[in-house]
């Protein structure tokens, strides 16, 4: 078995990762932190339901690969469950895409927050 950290720490999100894999199968481990806070509350914007960390592999979504949590007060950092992702990815090069993720309409005013601290674990069996 083969094990890479990926990401431990600091990043900001929308965030690129590129790596390699070598066996035929892997699974993917992904946590972290996220925020949320609406720029201008007179817009009548209302809070999400859920927020979360997307997670995209070599440009397209993983299916049931995105880590959430469900409702936070604005302006507080949450922890969101971890996400175990089984991939089959072809030997070779890969990239690993993370961006902010939301129940509110598309275009919505949202700010997220710098301080976010990320593990991304990959194992290859």
């Amino acid at each position: 078995m083969n094990v890479q950290v990926l990401l431990q720490g600091h990043q900001q999100i929308p965030a690129t990762i590129n790596f390699s894999v070598t066996q035929e199968k892997q699974l993917l481990i992904v946590s972290g932190s996220v925020y949320w806070q609406i720029q201008d509350p007179k817009q009548g914007q209302h809070e999400p339901n859920a927020l979360g960390i997307q997670v995209l592999v070599d440009g397209s979504a993983v299916n049931g690969g995105d880590a959430m949590i469900g409702k936070i007060e604005p302006g507080r950092y949450g922890s969101v469950v971890p996400s175990f992702v089984p991939l089959s990815l072809t030997a070779g090069q890969h990239r690993l895409e993370f961006k902010n993720w939301h129940t509110l309409p598309t275009g919505s005013n949202v700010f997220y927050g710098s301080n976010h601290y990320y593990s991304v674990v990959l194992l290859e069996y």
